[in-house]
């Protein structure tokens, strides 16, 4: 029996449950369908900025009172904005978990959103905005998303730009939260030490009636991606290299595929790319691959960083590897261990109720309640034929968005991948 359950309200609210009798603890996890997919070009960074201004107090707390309120509860709390969703969650003894859905609540629905607050915060996520453009990761990654995804929110930064903060009121803020933190557009995660019976007591207690606005449907733009080079010049040590390839969306059966390929040819310590570019030819201290997915566009990614003087050899050593691994295929061994791997990650993540909430969490955003048997299952049934499709999908230089960076690059990139 899956421990895990979607329970839908009348309102459309989701609550994603996950029982645990044998842990101390809970974790408790608001999120909200509102990020940087469904902005607006005029509100560039307002998901990020609201995430920030939801902790700067409500009429029953300030600031300072709900952190030491948290603090005091021995709550362990967050929250963070991607492309798609923001989130707001806390980890406690279960014994707490009535106190600690009152704060996180009352931080989701109540905000107070002062000027004062306003204008302080602003000038904290400039800071935060300063601090990323010194991130070579940062800035490669940034480079690469601005030039595959040209034309769609998913271009844009997560924190906005200066610009786009300026021009925003906390009106606007306010306005942008009622409208898309309702009912439908909301999933709370309970995952732990908590029964279903008392778990929807809470969610009835403290959220089921608090929504100010009539549900919204969510909807996300087309995304379409481009192929191409971007140089970005910055005086520094290495170079810094962002590859994107086609990838699948998040609902699409062959991302199971595609993350088993990730592993073998470029996430793991034993794949193919770790082994020859830095272990063999010592190329690069890191190299690394990923799946990475949306709700309708997703991308495959590989990522380095090396000596400027072995550029053009990192280049051909990634490309040489694709051919390679498309001409000669992957062996019984490779999809063995791999699959292996998968396996343990997944019973490790089920030890641990932060990892568990996060999960439970991401599966329910897709209107899905994860169940471990059942990706494991999927992941048993992938074939090395159906790994050899998706790489020669994925692995099509055609197709792909590339970023460098680094202090002199003369060489030609654009013909090296044949863009």
């Amino acid at each position: 029996m899956n421990p895990v359950e979607l329970i839908k309200f009348d309102n459309g609210l989701t609550l994603a449950h996950y029982y645990n009798p044998n842990v101390l603890t809970v974790g408790i996890m608001f999120t909200a369908k509102a990020g940087l997919i469904i902005e607006k070009p005029e509100q560039q960074g307002i998901s990020h900025f609201l995430e920030h201004l939801s902790f700067k107090g409500t009429e029953k707390r300030d600031a300072y009172q709900t952190t030491f309120e948290l603090d005091k509860l021995g709550a362990n709390s967050n929250a963070y904005t991607t492309k798609q969703n923001t989130s707001y969650y806390a980890l406690c003894l279960a014994e707490k978990a009535d106190e600690v859905m009152d704060i996180l609540s009352d931080m989701y629905f109540n905000s107070c959103i002062k000027e004062k607050d306003f204008k302080s915060e602003r000038k904290v996520v400039y800071e935060e905005i300063k601090e990323s453009k010194d991130d070579n990761g940062d800035i490669v990654y940034s480079a690469v998303s601005s030039l595959y995804f040209k034309g769609s929110p998913l271009a844009k930064e997560i924190l906005g730009t200066r610009k786009s903060l300026a021009k925003l009121t906390p009106e606007d803020v306010r306005e942008y939260r009622d409208t898309h933190y309702t009912a439908n557009n909301t999933i709370i995660t309970i995952a732990g030490n908590m029964t279903r019976e008392d778990a929807i007591a809470l969610i009835k207690k403290y959220c089921l009636n608090s929504f100010k606005r009539e549900n919204v449907v969510y909807e996300i733009p087309e995304i379409k991606t481009n192929a191409g080079v971007v140089i970005s010049k910055k005086d520094i040590q290495q170079n810094y290299l962002e590859i994107f390839l086609p990838g699948f969306a998040a609902m699409d059966d062959n991302l199971f595929t595609l993350k088993i390929f990730s592993s073998i040819f470029g996430s793991s310590y034993s794949s193919r790319l770790y082994q020859q570019l830095r272990e063999k030819k010592a190329l690069c201290y890191s190299i690394n691959t990923s799946a990475v997915s949306f709700s309708n566009v997703g991308v495959f990614n590989i990522s380095s960083s090396f000596n400027a003087d072995r550029t053009e050899e990192m280049l051909e050593g990634i490309i040489s590897e694709s051919k390679k691994f498309l001409k000669k295929g992957l062996t019984q061994e490779e999809m063995d261990l791999v699959k292996t791997q998968i396996k343990t990650a997944f019973a490790f993540g089920q030890e641990s109720i932060s990892s568990m909430m996060k999960a439970v969490n991401s599966a329910a955003f897709y209107d899905e309640a994860l169940d471990y048997n059942d990706y494991i299952e999927k992941y048993s049934k992938v074939t090395i034929d159906d790994i050899m499709d998706v790489a020669k999908y994925t692995l099509d230089f055609s197709k792909a968005g590339v970023s460098l960076l680094g202090k002199e690059i003369t060489l030609d990139v654009k013909k090296k991948f044949g863009l």
